[in-house]
């Protein structure tokens, strides 16, 4: 979030909610909340047009595995292994 700057990011939300806030989201990342060992990896989706300016934007996470959640989802990963797949896709 911190190279996005916070006035194209924040005026993307007219109804100003304060858990789509630049400034909600770069604290996440600054404090460590996601990033780094978190296992939440931010990849935060833009939409510019030709002349750069941002007309649309989703705050997005890559989850890297179950630690530290409030609801774990170790039978979903269960189930997905004992299927032959990849729950958790390394980016």
């Amino acid at each position: 979030m911190a190279g996005i700057p916070a006035s194209e990011w924040d005026a993307l939300d007219t109804a100003g909610n304060p858990f789509l806030s630049h400034a909600f989201l770069e604290a996440l990342e600054s404090c460590g909340c996601v990033g780094g060992d978190s296992g939440w990896a931010p990849h935060h989706l833009l939409l510019r047009d030709d002349a750069g300016c941002l007309f649309g934007a989703v705050p997005r996470y890559v989850k890297s595995h179950s630690w530290g959640e409030f609801v774990f989802d170790w039978s979903w990963a269960q189930a997905y292994a004992h299927s032959g797949l990849d729950y958790y896709r390394s980016s």
